[in-house]
């Protein structure tokens, strides 16, 4: 699914105010690179096109939100709930610690150590079998395989702007929820009529299909009780089927405590923090959410594609006046 990319969002916003844009592919890869050229006192940035790293921040921290066993460290060092996690190298024959972690928990994980979004991760792994097939296809993206613990529970990102959370976005698997009426590929139906009228997104929402959906699910002629969740896959991507909500003003404080205090340790700028949590309203335990990863780079698109209509608008409102100011500081 293809979407407009964090790039044009700055063009978008900057271009108009009469800062030039300049894009150039560079190197035996003919990696996009932007130049953004300030007209009164020629300052220019230098942003990768396809994946900006806003200067924001300093260059260890961006060593450490890159690096998912740095991060892990970090977050067992300030307090912060980590999932239990076992490292395998392509070189490693044995994978007795993998097993054993999977035996220690109800399912696992794996993916890869070095690779962003759903490449070469399997979630729900129950079985021996099944572990080992999931451990391969992490090693075919990259060199390194993270086992983890499953974490059962909603993915939120917070966004934090210069110590502050302004941002806490939902990323909410695919559900439908039942009325006491309608059976299950019926309430689907109803969902995919609602996604059919979605406007102002900036990613759109694919109808929920065999596709993204297991067969039997879209079988199934029960008709789940009044209020009944009915969960259709584990993706929390909007590709996946997942919905995106802006929660800010309805989640529990605490989380909001969390996420500050790991981005106090990435320096004052642009961080994103991803967590797992049971129960967003339910204040914040050790058994009860789990941190995921940072990211100094995330894709804006998603913010623009909240169901709710309350768009988290962050290059209006915050990346775009902060590149303003660093093309715009006094030599």
């Amino acid at each position: 699914m293809s979407h407009k990319q964090s790039i044009e969002f700055l063009r978008e916003y900057l271009e108009p105010k009469g800062y030039l844009f300049e894009t150039l592919n560079l190197g035996m890869k003919k990696t996009e690179y932007t130049f953004i050229q300030s007209l009164d006192n020629g300052d220019r940035l230098t942003l990768s096109s396809n994946n900006p790293l806003y200067p924001f921040t300093t260059s260890s921290a961006r060593l450490i939100a890159k690096d998912k066993l740095m991060s892990y460290d970090l977050m067992r060092h300030i307090g912060i709930k980590s999932p239990k996690t076992v490292v395998i190298k392509k070189t490693d024959t044995e994978r007795e610690d993998a097993r054993r972690l999977m035996k220690e928990c109800l399912s696992v994980v794996v993916k890869p150590f070095d690779r962003a979004g759903s490449n070469g991760l399997t979630l729900d792994i129950h079985d021996l079998s099944d572990l080992d097939t999931a451990i391969t296809k992490a090693l075919e993206n990259s060199n390194t395989a993270l086992v983890q613990e499953q974490f059962i529970g909603e993915e939120v990102r917070f966004v934090v702007i210069d110590g502050l959370v302004k941002g806490a976005i939902l990323r909410q698997k695919p559900r439908v929820i039942g009325d006491g009426n309608l059976n299950i590929s019926q309430l689907i139906e109803l969902e995919n009529d609602n996604r059919s009228s979605l406007v102002g997104m900036t990613v759109q929402y694919p109808k929920l299909t065999e596709d993204n959906i297991n067969k039997s699910i879209l079988q199934d002629k029960r008709i789940p009780a009044q209020g009944e969740t009915i969960e259709l896959n584990k993706s929390t991507m909007i590709s996946g089927g997942a919905s995106i909500y802006n929660i800010l003003n309805t989640i529990e404080s605490s989380y909001v405590q969390i996420a500050e205090k790991v981005a106090a340790r990435m320096g004052r700028g642009f961080v994103v923090i991803d967590m797992m949590i049971k129960d967003y309203k339910d204040p914040a335990t050790d058994s009860n959410y789990v941190f995921i990863e940072m990211n100094l780079a995330p894709a804006i698109a998603l913010f623009y594609s909240c169901r709710d209509g309350k768009h988290f608008k962050v290059v209006e409102d915050y990346l775009g006046p902060m590149l303003e100011n660093i093309l715009n500081k006094e030599r």
